[in-house]
């Protein structure tokens, strides 16, 4: 069973708040917004980092952060790492059986089956 989800706020953001489960809402909107992963490429092999989110600061200026670690930063002993790596997990999962079925598809397109 997941722990309860605690909302706390980030520092230097004030317009954004951040769960113990790794969720950032922006508290101007009420949104949380959609982590996403950036690639990059090692020897040919495309790898993602970890989910990131952009925050504003108010005068202009924006980061990226690592959501894992600045939950990290915010809970410590609190912060329930183990609800992130199974929402992760599971993710990775998705994508991997998406990116077969992509696969899939363009083997099935190219000998004009499809």
């Amino acid at each position: 069973m997941a722990s309860k989800e605690l909302w706390k706020p980030i520092e230097d953001y004030d317009s954004y708040l951040i769960s113990n489960h790794g969720r950032v809402m922006n508290t101007d909107t009420g949104n949380i917004l959609k982590p996403y992963q950036s690639k990059y490429k090692v020897n040919g092999i495309t790898r993602y980092r970890a989910p990131e989110v952009t925050l504003h600061d108010g005068n202009g200026g924006r980061k990226n952060i690592n959501v894992s670690t600045m939950a990290a930063r915010v809970f410590g002993d609190v912060y329930d790492s183990g609800y992130v790596s199974r929402t992760l997990s599971s993710l990775y999962s998705q994508r991997k059986a998406i990116d077969a079925e992509i696969r899939r598809l363009e083997q099935l397109n190219n000998q004009g089956d499809y």
